[in-house]
């Protein structure tokens, strides 16, 4: 979403503050109570709109939800750009 979206890098992407969803008692009962845990890098102002909006927001240690590594194909050059997640010790590898 934030490279197509946004116009970021695909390392810019992967750096970018990441969420997860928690339902409680789980996603397969209607009515179950929806938390939204994102990494508490995000601005003061996303937060607030996002607590505006009703949603149940619990912060995440700094770099802390999930790990991905991923390249990504320019179709109009031909190339390859690739990134790595600083939350943990990976690479992105290709030849």
């Amino acid at each position: 979403m934030n490279v197509l979206d946004l116009g970021m890098s695909v390392q810019e992407a992967i750096e970018a503050p990441r969420f997860s969803l928690f339902a409680a008692p789980n996603f397969y009962r209607a009515g179950s109570e929806i938390t939204v845990r994102i990494e508490d890098r995000i601005s003061v102002e996303h937060l607030r709109g996002l607590q505006g909006l009703g949603h149940n927001v619990e912060l995440a240690p700094s770099y802390s939800l999930g790990s991905i590594q991923a390249i990504l194909k320019n179709t109009n050059l031909g190339t390859f750009m690739a990134g790595a997640d600083p939350r943990r010790a990976a690479y992105a590898v290709g030849w």
